[in-house]
């Protein structure tokens, strides 16, 4: 069953912080196609939004609140003197933006959660890949932050800079993988350990498989490690660090959980488009699976917690960022293909990885004796649209093949309507009210179709 969340971008309704989370689609149709998200110390987001060429425009950030409403709009340029940047919480309610300002250099830009500047620095250092493949690799580690990029494509060294929360170079170093004998075809990702240590992740070419090398606080080349275990393909997408001992890297449909010298203790059956740590020892995983967008905490072990997944309209993509908040909840972002562009997609959960815990559901029928009322002689009706409407936002679902159909839904008053396919057929009641209060609140509503010609 597909449903969609529909939230009218300029006339969202304030309303105060729930217990339950959210998740919600924004119909900001502007050619973009680069969604990024950053939680932000009063409790909301921002979240970034870049056309599909990144000389283009437009290049923006959008502030949501802890509830989802839209706050503001700010052109990247304008205040931060950059576009398609890597954003991270950077402590203490600030959060620190990276990208590339030219073939030469790359700039941090250090704001608080307003996105006024504390501090702008250029990081030197060759760079010709611009593309949103290769953005700067960005990671927060014991007083201060590391910035790493190849410096061209594919094959090239790679660059890694520390620099102090001040945003004073502490050392730069490169690294020439594939001249120090291990295959190192592209930079993936880098994780950081609460010592200081960096844990680095790549791709070999032909057979593909996942590179990993750790490098020292002060930047020496510890270890490489190849794996060739034929469930770990194409490279380790992403990485985490568990209580300094564990690293998780998610390849293919398959995570890898290894140990600090980087030997594999277990490999996990389960997919993960990118993976983070949760804060508390375990892991978030975030995947898209037949067009729905999935969150999942798991044990070190493997065993899964709690398992969230939104289910759309549209097929979702992602996500493309993964948050711990410190509630306990989870923050991503996604994107929904509409067929003609991509909309950005949040989700917010609770601790337990909830979102919506209020439901209206039931049965959709065609009513052939035109009784408004289900008997022997009617027919499920499969495929139809059911939309509930709450202060000018709409959710939309469908029915399944068995005539079902589901929607999560926060507290209050909605009017709720079946939408005919087209003009031969008219809904039993053309609206119904229905009221959910508080959390985990149900309803069953069944709604009749009639037709208005007799064959």
């Amino acid at each position: 069953m597909k449903n969609l969340f529909f939230v009218a971008f300029y006339l969202l309704i304030n309303t105060c912080v729930r217990a339950q989370g959210w998740e919600k689609l924004y119909p900001i149709d502007l050619a973009t196609e680069s969604f990024g998200l950053v939680p932000t110390a009063d409790g909301g987001f921002w979240f970034s939004m870049d056309a599909s060429v990144p000389t283009s425009e437009p290049h923006l950030l959008i502030k949501l609140s802890a509830t989802g409403a839209y706050l503001g709009v700010q052109n990247q340029q304008d205040v931060l003197g950059l576009v398609t940047p890597r954003m991270i919480p950077a402590g203490n309610g600030d959060l620190l933006f990276a990208a590339y300002e030219s073939s030469s250099s790359t700039r941090l830009v250090k704001t608080n959660s307003a996105l006024q500047v504390s501090w702008s620095t250029s990081i030197p250092g060759a760079n010709n890949c611009h593309s949103f493949a290769c953005k700067p690799i960005l990671e927060q580690v014991a007083d201060g932050y590391i910035i790493a990029f190849q410096i061209s494509d594919e094959w090239s060294p790679a660059v890694f800079t520390r620099i102090d929360e001040a945003g004073n170079l502490v050392w730069q170093k490169s690294y020439d993988f594939n001249a120090l004998g291990t295959e190192f075809r592209v930079l993936y990702d880098v994780a950081a350990d609460s010592l200081g240590n960096l844990y680095v992740t790549g791709v070999q070419d032909f057979p593909y498989a996942p590179v990993l090398a750790k490098l020292s606080p002060a930047g020496d080349l510890l270890f490489t490690h190849t794996y060739t275990q034929p469930e770990l393909v194409f490279g380790f997408g992403t990485l985490a660090v568990l209580n300094n001992n564990r690293i998780a890297g998610n390849s293919s449909s398959n995570i890898a959980m290894l140990d600090s010298t980087g030997a594999v203790l277990q490999i996990i059956a389960q997919s993960a488009g990118g993976l983070r740590s949760s804060g508390d020892g375990n892991l978030l995983l975030g995947a898209s699976t037949n067009g729905n967008l999935t969150i999942r905490k798991i044990t070190p072990g493997g065993v899964v917690l709690w398992s969230g997944t939104s289910d759309l309209v549209w097929s979702l993509e992602g996500p493309y960022d993964l948050w711990p908040l410190p509630d306990g909840g989870v923050a991503a972002i996604g994107r929904a293909f509409t067929g003609g562009g991509y909309l950005p997609f949040v989700i917010r959960t609770d601790a337990g990885g909830l979102t919506y815990t209020n439901q209206i559901s039931g049965f959709v029928f065609t009513d052939l004796d035109q009784n408004c009322a289900y008997s022997a002689e009617d027919s499920l009706g499969r495929n139809q649209i059911v939309r509930a409407e709450k202060n000018g936002e709409f959710w939309y679902t469908s029915s399944d093949s068995s005539g079902n159909y589901a929607l999560p839904l926060d507290s209050g008053a909605y009017t709720l309507q079946l939408l005919p396919p087209n003009a031969l057929w008219q809904p039993c009641t053309d609206s119904i009210s229905a009221t959910l209060t508080g959390t985990f609140d149900t309803l069953q509503v069944d709604l009749g179709l009639g037709s208005t010609f007799n064959c």
